[in-house]
């Protein structure tokens, strides 16, 4: 289920020009990964997908979480996000512009100077209305 959902949103992020997206918004975190925790963020990219979260969370992400690389951290969601590997170079990167903070972008860009950050609305919506 969750891999027919995530494979949707790929192919919406090729139509958008896009090759990831920044999945801030709780319930779209839910709806892509099934992680129903409190604190998350999700990256999905062409090839791979991570699901960021705190160590509250350590056993939740293994009862709920499979196929998708997981994050644990001590530092902001945005912080572990910057630091994902999949920066190396140069990327255009979707953000749920109606969710994520400024304080997050803000440390996103401050991070990530290959990045252009595009500004997204209702991606996930999109997906999940069909």
């Amino acid at each position: 289920m969750f891999e027919q959902r995530l494979a949707a949103l790929r192919r919406s992020l090729a139509q958008s020009n896009l090759d990831a997206l920044l999945v801030t918004y709780l319930p779209h975190v839910r709806y892509l990964t099934g992680f129903s925790g409190s604190n998350g963020h999700c990256f999905v990219g062409k090839r791979t997908e991570y699901l960021l979260t705190d160590n509250r969370y350590r056993d939740q992400v293994k009862e709920e979480i499979q196929g998708i690389r997981v994050v644990i951290t001590k530092k902001s969601l945005s912080e572990a996000a910057a630091g994902l590997p999949v920066f190396s170079g140069s990327m255009r990167l979707g953000i749920e512009s109606q969710y994520l903070s400024v304080a997050g972008l803000a440390t996103l860009k401050k991070r990530l100077h290959r990045v252009t950050f595009v500004k997204t609305q209702s991606l996930v919506e999109r997906v999940a209305a069909i």
